[in-house]
Formats: structure tokens, sequence, C-alpha cells
């Protein structure tokens, strides 16, 4: 399994969810706007539209085969 990394190093291109670490909690989570807005900011999103600051990241794992 690959190790926890600095958010700084996730992926920002939205194509894909990573899991995403906030405080005591694990996450799925893409980097997108976080509003309907062509300028609203962009953020760290759940794919229910709860809004993270995390500090960590890593790759979804390989499913079970």
């Amino acid at each position: 399994m690959t190790e926890w990394q600095p958010i700084e190093t996730a992926p920002k291109d939205g194509l894909y969810d990573i899991l995403v670490s906030e405080g005591l909690g694990v996450y799925m989570a893409t980097w997108s706007r976080l509003g309907p807005l062509p300028n609203t900011k962009f953020g760290w999103v759940t794919n229910t539209g709860f809004q993270l600051d995390p500090t960590h990241w890593m790759p979804l794992p390989e499913p079970p085969k």
C-alpha cells in the first residue's frame, strides 16, 4: 500500500478521487470548484459535497481481484 503524502503533492486535475486525511477522518475526495460560478475558488470536496481541508493524501488502493 502507498504511504500517506503531504497534501501539497496531491494531483489537482479533478479527474479522479483520492483518499485524503483531515484530523482523525479519512475521506474520498476530488479537487474541484467549490461553487457553481466560474470565479468560485477550488478546494477538496467529497462526493456528497462536504468541503475538506486535508493535510495528507494517497491514491485509492487497487480493488480486490
